[in-house]
């Protein structure tokens, strides 16, 4: 339990200030909505899913 803890805390360490449930909901729409064999659709997905987007700001 403790190292399933460790490694998702490891996950989240560039996010001091938590996720945005609103951004990551975005992040996974685009992944749901990838077409894997259009370099297009994974551009998107790369953009929508940027920690700088994912991460909520710190006060």
């Amino acid at each position: 339990m403790d190292s399933a803890r460790s490694a998702r805390s490891g996950c989240f360490s560039e996010c001091p200030g938590g996720i945005d449930s609103n951004e990551l909901n975005e992040c996974l729409q685009e992944i749901g909505n990838d077409d894997c064999n259009n370099p297009l659709d994974t551009l998107g997905r790369i953009v929508a899913c940027r920690s700088s987007d994912l991460c909520r700001a710190t006060p």
